[in-house]
């Protein structure tokens, strides 16, 4: 069964180079092809012929796939309708496009005609506009489809004699991202691949002297089109990846495709696309291929030091880039909840719409809405949502805000299961793990990156005594969390950014904990490269919601694992000067995390080495102390109001606390937080 059994794929320029490629292996994972080629030159403007589309279909065909060819050009418009119709008509419908088709008509620009321009940009352009637009309401409408359009090193980098080629290329790079764009909620991808691939137009590379006859010779052995095909066929599959930009190119000493994806800020970001768990090889590849396929995953296998177990949470789902409007109402009806407290903050509730978007998704099934619950989960302010919530006769929460308010309602959760009806009564459930299944569960809404929607432990803080409080269960984890980025942008830059520091401090300390696993260390890492690329992003265009998605993701990747592996001192300090100083959690991260990384590099240099390079950076304190600085956040105890005369009393509370004591380089007393709160001072 292939990564493509079910789907119909049609395959422009399928005739011959990339696009039979594509179509060929399309039908080896499964689906079912319509090969669309013009069959003429590779210049253009010519007549052409059915033959290559169906000799291609043909051999799909003898081989047990299913197939059919349609010889019309992209360049017109009802043709391309054609081409849509007869996918529905012969297999029932379609899936993706891919979109190789183009020619090539190079000249000077001084000396480029009229009809040398508009021929390039009618196929190139015109055409990738065409196949899209004919197909994407099908594919809006079934809330799934993918593009794989084609763009080129030509109009990334610029090549002498194609302005009209390089023009119509950048052309459909911006096409594609806004397909992408607009297409997120609906599942619709859209994805751009920059191949070099020898093919017939490649071929047109005049051989002048023995050099390039060499060079000619390398590209067709190293630069093979059947690699480009299997990144085209990997992005028709995955339902992840969209609005990127992918250079495919043969490496000459792996000849497997090697991809990179031309990250958001410039940065390339490298992987082996053959070894990509939803691309895979032509069925033929040679013993030397597989050789070195299989001494990869014996590398990889090596990271396993030590055997452990997962403990699964009862969370049954995550629902990332959709909107609350979307899938809230289906999961409130999925849950049978006819009575459903929403909590959250005052700022959310009075001075945005998001609270009326929801209690409009839920109508009459909104039971109450509180926003009592402050900064830090004031206990009080819990205690008092424990009776709203039961006077409401709740059968379901619902928080929307930042982690206070998630983490508050776990708490709310855990009380109501108790029969809390006082702070005594509620301060004697804190800092004890219970195991009863609690009846009232949450769905939680974060607006912001803290990450407590993925952890069974809540938290409060007594504000008496200016002590954080945790509060554990495995039913406190909320058993559905829905990642909306629009409501996501409705949060303060600054709490945004700054949350997201809070789950930079999660990836750190969680990679560098003693119970840290190669599954733990795989999340963190792509987590922390997640964060270092989004974050900048928001910065520069906060309107991005792909930037969000990815943030939300890091963030959800981050808590999940480092809940599991651990913290250490930058976590515990920042405990303290959440509790007892009002310092919020993103901003002690911002003001502590690379002055801790630093301190605890005497045990764990090469750890932080490592975890680095997800930074593409070397030196992992440095990593996150430009990062910091680019976004505009604090960095230092008295940016966050922390005098020098507080450092004393705030390191005799650290030295005593538990996660501080877990710290990877053991903390031996108030000396050892003190050395690291000078440095952070």
């Amino acid at each position: 069964m292939g990564i493509l059994t079910g789907k119909v794929v049609l395959v422009t320029g399928g005739g011959n180079g990339i696009g039979k490629e594509c179509a060929l292996l399309a039908a080896r994972e499964g689906a079912k092809v319509v090969v669309n080629d013009l069959g003429g030159g590779t210049t253009g403007g010519d007549e052409g012929s059915a033959g290559p589309a169906e000799t291609v279909a043909r051999e799909i065909k003898a081989a047990g796939g299913q197939a059919v060819a349609n010889s019309e050009s992209v360049t017109s418009r009802p043709a391309v309708k054609r081409m849509f119709e007869q996918a529905k008509d012969t297999f029932g419908g379609l899936h993706a496009v891919i979109n190789p088709a183009g020619i090539l008509r190079d000249t000077m620009f001084h000396k480029m005609t009229d009809q040398d321009w508009d021929l390039v940009i009618d196929v190139h352009l015109n055409g990738a506009y065409n196949v899209c637009r004919a197909t994407i309401e099908h594919f809006r409408e079934q809330q799934d489809g993918a593009y794989v359009l084609f763009t080129s090193t030509s109009g990334i980098i610029g090549n002498i004699g194609q302005a009209n080629y390089a023009a119509a290329k950048m052309g459909v790079a911006g096409l594609s991202r806004i397909i992408a764009m607009e297409g997120v909620q609906k599942n619709v991808r859209s994805n751009i691949i920059a191949p070099f691939a020898w093919s017939r137009m490649i071929a047109t590379i005049p051989i002048k002297d023995e050099a390039s006859a060499k060079r000619v010779e390398r590209m067709k052995n190293f630069m093979r089109a059947d690699q480009v095909a299997q990144l085209a066929i990997a992005l028709c599959a995955t339902k992840d990846v969209t609005g990127q930009i992918f250079v495919a190119r043969g490496e000459r000493g792996f000849p497997d495709v090697a991809v990179s994806a031309v990250a958001r800020h410039g940065q390339d970001r490298r992987l082996d696309a053959g070894n990509d768990r939803q691309s895979r090889l032509p069925r033929d590849e040679t013993d030397d291929v597989r050789q070195r396929r299989n001494n990869l995953r014996l590398r990889l296998g090596s990271h396993l030091t030590k055997t452990f177990t997962l403990d699964a949470l009862p969370q049954e789902r995550v629902h990332f880039g959709k909107s609350v409007r979307e899938v809230l109402g289906d999961e409130v009806e999925r849950l049978g909840a006819k009575r459903v407290f929403v909590a959250t903050s005052k700022t959310l509730h009075q001075q945005t719409g998001a609270i009326s978007l929801i209690s409009t998704s839920l109508g009459t099934k909104v039971a109450a809405i509180y926003d009592g619950i402050a900064e830090h989960a004031k206990l009080d302010g819990v205690l008092e949502a424990v009776h709203a919530a039961r006077e409401a006769k709740a059968d379901l929460l619902v928080g929307v805000g930042g982690g206070s308010v998630i983490d508050g309602l776990k708490v709310v959760q855990l009380a109501l299961a108790e029969n809390v009806d006082t702070m005594d009564q509620l301060l004697a459930l804190a800092n004890k793990r219970h195991m009863k299944p609690t009846p009232i569960r949450q769905i939680a809404i974060p607006t912001t990156l803290s990450g407590a929607e993925v952890t069974p432990a809540g938290g409060g803080t007594d504000a008496s005594r200016g002590q954080k409080l945790g509060f554990m269960n495995p039913f406190l984890v909320p058993r559905v969390v829905i990642y909306d980025p629009a409501l996501g942008a409705l949060t303060p830059e600054w709490l945004w950014l700054s949350s997201a520091i809070r789950g930079v401090d999660h990836c750190c300390e969680g990679y560098l904990a003693k119970n840290a696993t190669p599954v733990y260390d795989a999340g963190l890492t792509h987590a922390l490269n997640l964060f270092a690329t989004s974050l900048r992003r928001t910065k520069e265009i906060p309107g991005d919601p792909f930037a969000r998605i990815d943030s939300q993701m890091a963030a959800y990747l981050a808590c999940v694992n480092s809940s599991r592996a651990g913290s250490g001192a930058s976590h515990g300090i920042g405990y303290i000067l959440g509790g007892r100083y009002g310092v919020h959690h993103g901003h002690s991260s911002c003001v502590v995390l690379p002055h801790v990384l630093r301190w605890n590099e005497k045990t764990t240099a090469d750890r932080q080495k490592a975890l680095a390079a997800s930074m593409n950076r070397t030196n992992l304190a440095d990593a996150v102390a430009e990062l910091i600085e680019d976004l505009g956040l604090p960095t230092r105890l008295r940016d966050v109001g922390i005098k020098e005369a507080q450092l004393q009393a705030i390191a005799e509370e650290a030295a005593k606390h538990p996660v501080v004591l877990s710290n990877p380089r053991p903390i031996a007393g108030t000396a050892d937080v003190m050395e690291i709160l000078r440095a952070a001072w």
